[in-house]
């Protein structure tokens, strides 16, 4: 203060009225150091808050990841395994004992040692009837899985299709296994039960591969609660259940969620998600050790709060020194000014550690942070939001409208959006969006952020928040996309100033790059591989384009590394549809062969197109996990009769559902876990055969898809039927021949052996006097007379009977089903209906004949059909010997067959 002073004599007051005066002044700066103080740790509890917040938020989405992760692998491998089990009940219903055991061989080979324990069978009443453990297939001592529970479910009908059991001790393989069962069905009525035993083991290395670190774990659950696979001491879960109070975070209608909960095997707190398995009562849970991960943010904020106490404490305590020391000493004003100017260093150096703590934080995750004074509309970014935009790494101070116009026009709606609901409405200010680089790109950020002081009337003061670098991640997610959507060999993506940023392994091999994406600094310009002057303008007038319409196509002739030109078929496609000037994807294919086939000889190529026109061949191709379709020629929409629409995209499973059988079963035939190679020709109801090839699409044994070539081959099948008609039948009289008639007797034996019938008889006949035909009438004549014979035949016999030609004048009838008794009436029968035929001759005369016959009936105990050939030719030759015309049944008293004494004569 200053003045002229008075004399206390002459003012009796005056030496207290400076006193009150101070102690006011004091009073109201002490009153506002607390609210200076209060506000300040305001802001500082909420800050480390949030920051404490987002911690465990990030590890909330880890832990939800892994488990769902560990959902879709577990779906992946158990739909194989059920797959597998329909392909190996299907074989064992078929009753074909070395197929099943192929077919048992094949899934053991398919999985690695240890995977598969055990394929049982077991029949109606719980016996083990096959055992993969036994060599021999049946095992070696009875075994009953009447009272487990993967048996019951199915012989009391309580499970369709597939079912996941508990961890049972085996009591043939005496190891812990999940069972994976299917019923046995045989003409509608419950047979027995399929069992593939699973290792436990098997499911934990997948989920070693998740769980990475000490505190983390991986569980696949039973929506029952018991334990079926765990990432970390499996053998102290198995055999047992969950909590029930754990169990009940699960009887939800959810399909995920998350709880905090004490480990029963091993104590930790941990963090949980949870997923369901999609189409099985399964669940994948996962779990980080809460400790770990949060501890190291608790410690940090205890550790400000302490420190900002002492400081605070500091703060107070030369605030009342000072307070004391200004009334002590009323004329100490510049001693006053110094303390308070001390004050607010000491103030503003904490705050500022505070804020350096903070943004190391940040700085740890890679993360920039942002502030906003809404009431100015400054916004101010700090280095590391500079850093990802390629900016130098410096604070940035920009207003709301400059923001605003780095910021995409597609996006800008959405960031106003999501600034208005959280400053309007409280809602969560959290968005992606994509911000211009300093290269003059596009960069794509995640932008949270929080009202940090709002006035009295709830309006915000000031936003903070933070920008996350997810570029990678877009760039990844769309850069897949568009490579599934294109089937082709090669493949590059451009920047947008045309250099070249990624090749995959066949582009990298003939343009000389580098596999994968290119090193900044020694890209090339995919312009600079056009051959010429020319080609490189049309390259210029193709990328712009494709700015225009999204998409763009051409062909053109590129320089090899090794210096050579070859054609490609360049079709390139936006990474970003609704970025034109962002990055390109082009999809080359080689097309030099045909291009040079058609500079040297247009003429043939014209009669190749009118080929290839003529025997269309279709190619459709599938994703590497066989769930969707990725690419289909239009000669295979054609082959297989389907509208226009296009095939990529289309789920696999629903497509061959849609075409006609048997073309969806052949194209979804598969061998173990994956699609069976090999070419098969499927019969179609409209007459037409098409013959499928299919074989993976392999890189360095990773599979990468699968393919299926299509072709029609109706005409082939045709040639080939008339092919395998003539060599089986005879050309004389158009009945079976020989050959034919053998075979269909040897399959009539083994039908007889199996118990498929119970009878079955042969008939041979042979014209009398034959030979007399040939020499009165010709041997065209006899043609005739052979032809007619065998007409007459044919027309008495029913369907399941057959005729055929043995030798010369000799026919041989098989009757299925018939005892020896019955054919021999028949054949009278036929013998009379023969006789009773006038035969028509080419001289327009006519002759009638006569045949001998024999019968003979099939025996199960002839060692083949021929030995039933004898007998009936033996009675058809005592027949020649008693006068002809006539029929004999063979009996034991019979002699062996011989030529008739009248053989000289004709017989």
């Amino acid at each position: 203060m200053t003045g002229t002073p008075v004399p206390s004599s002459k003012l009796p007051g005056a030496m207290h009225r400076p006193s009150r005066r101070y102690a006011i002044l004091v009073t109201l700066a002490l009153v506002g150091l607390l609210a200076a103080l209060a506000a300040y740790w305001s802001v500082l509890l909420a800050s480390q808050r949030s920051q404490q917040r987002e911690i465990e938020a990030q590890t909330w989405l880890r832990v939800s990841r892994m488990a769902l992760a560990a959902s879709v692998q577990v779906r992946t491998l158990l739909s194989g395994l059920d797959y597998t089990l329909q392909t190996l009940g299907a074989a064992y219903a078929a009753r074909d004992a070395a197929a099943f055991d192929a077919a048992v061989h094949a899934v053991r080979e398919a999985y690695p040692d240890g995977a598969v324990l055990q394929v049982a069978v077991a029949d109606a009443s719980g016996g083990i009837a096959y055992s993969s453990l036994d060599e021999a297939g049946a095992p070696r001592a009875r075994v009953s899985i009447l009272d487990r529970e993967h048996f019951q479910v199915h012989a009391r009908q309580q499970a369709a299709g597939m079912y996941v059991s508990r961890p049972v001790r085996g009591r043939v393989s005496q190891r812990w296994s999940i069972q994976l069962s299917r019923a046995l069905w045989r003409d509608g009525v419950f047979a027995g039960v399929l069992v593939l035993s699973l290792s436990p083991d098997y499911i934990a290395q997948y989920f070693d591969a998740l769980a990475v670190g000490t505190g983390e774990e991986v569980v696949l659950l039973r929506s029952d609660g018991y334990y079926l696979a765990r990432s970390q001491r499996q053998d102290a879960v198995l055999g047992t259940a969950i909590p029930a109070d754990r169990a009940a975070f699960f009887r939800t209608d959810e399909d995920s969620g998350r709880y905090v909960t004490d480990s029963q095997v091993d104590g930790l707190r941990r963090m949980y998600a949870w997923h369901r398995v999609p189409g099985l009562p399964l669940i994948a849970s996962a779990g980080l050790e809460r400790s770990p991960v949060l501890a190291p943010g608790e410690a940090e904020f205890t550790r400000v709060v302490a420190r900002n106490a002492l400081g605070t404490a500091a703060i107070l305590t030369t605030a009342l020194l000072a307070a004391w020391l200004t009334l002590q000493r009323e004329r100490s004003d510049r001693r006053r000014r110094l303390l308070e100017e001390r004050f607010a260093q000491l103030a503003q150096q904490a705050l500022a550690r505070s804020e350096e703590r903070l943004r190391s934080t940040l700085h740890a995750v890679r993360d920039g942070l942002w502030e906003w004074d809404c009431t100015s509309g400054k916004v101010v970014w700090d280095g590391r939001c500079a850093e990802i935009l390629g900016y130098p790494a410096e604070a940035m101070a920009l207003d709301m409208e400059r923001f605003l116009d780095m910021v995409h026009p597609a996006d800008r709606t959405l960031v106003r959006t999501a600034f208005q609901g959280h400053v309007g409405n409280g809602q969560e200010f959290r968005v992606e969006m994509r911000l211009r680089t300093a290269a003059g790109g596009w960069h794509s950020v995640e932008s949270r952020g929080d009202a940090t002081q709002r006035d009295a009337q709830g309006q915000p003061l000031q936003m903070r928040g933070t920008h996350t670098d997810i570029q990678q991640r877009v760039e990844q997610v769309q850069l897949i996309g568009a490579l599934l959507d294109r089937g082709s060999a090669l493949v590059l993506m451009a920047t947008p100033q045309g250099d070249i940023a990624y090749a995959n392994e066949r582009a990298a091999r003939s343009f000389g790059l580098p596999v994968g994406a290119q090193p900044g600094g020694e890209r090339i310009s995919l312009q600079s591989l056009q051959a010429d002057a020319q080609g490189a303008q049309r390259f210029a007038d193709l990328r712009a384009t494709l700015r225009e319409q999204g998409s763009a196509r051409d062909e053109a002739r590129l320089r090899l590394a090794d210096g050579s030109l070859r054609w490609f078929d360049l079709q390139g496609s936006l990474l970003d549809a609704q970025d034109g000037d962002g990055r390109v994807v082009w999809t080359l294919v080689d097309v030099d062969a045909r291009r040079r086939a058609e500079s040297a000889l247009e003429h043939a190529r014209r009669t190749l197109a009118a080929i290839v026109d003529r025997f269309p061949v279709g190619v459709l191709v599938a994703d590497a996990q066989g769930r969707s379709i990725v690419a289909a020629n239009q000669q295979a929409q054609e082959l297989l009769r389907l509208d226009g629409a296009p095939l990529a995209g289309l789920d696999l499973q629903e497509f061959a559902a849609g075409l006609v059988p048997p073309l969806g079963e052949a194209l979804l035939r598969r061998e173990g876990s994956a699609f069976a190679a090999g070419s098969s020709v499927q019969q179609l109801a409209d007459g037409r055969h098409l013959e499928i090839e299919a074989f993976a699409l392999l890189d360095q044994g990773r599979r990468l898809g699968h393919c299926w070539v299509i072709s029609d081959a109706t005409e082939r099948r045709q040639r080939e039927s008339r092919l395998e008609t003539l060599a089986l039948t005879d050309a004389l009289t158009g009945v079976p021949n020989r050959r034919a008639f053998m075979e269909r007797l040897d399959t009539e034996m083994q039908h007889l052996h199996a118990g498929l019938v119970e009878h079955a008889a042969l008939l041979m006949l042979d014209i009398d006097h034959f030979k007399r035909v040939n020499d009165t009438w010709g041997h065209a004549a006899g043609d005739v007379v052979l032809r007619e014979l065998a007409q007459t035949v044919a027309r008495a016999l029913r369907s399941q009977d057959m005729v055929g030609r043995i030798g010369g004048e000799e026919f041989a009838v098989l009757l299925s089903g018939a005892a020896a008794r019955a054919t021999l009436q028949r054949a009278e029968e036929l013998r009379l209906a023969v006789a009773d035929r006038a035969i028509g001759l080419p001289e327009g005369a006519a002759l009638n004949i006569t045949i001998s016959l024999g019968v003979a009936g099939l025996r199960a105990d002839d060692a083949s059909g021929a030995t039933a050939l004898e007998r009936a030719d033996a009675a058809m030759y005592h027949s020649k010997r008693n006068g002809r015309n006539r029929s004999t049944l063979w009996s034991a008293d019979l002699p062996q067959a011989a030529a008739p004494e009248e053989a000289g004569a004709g017989r």
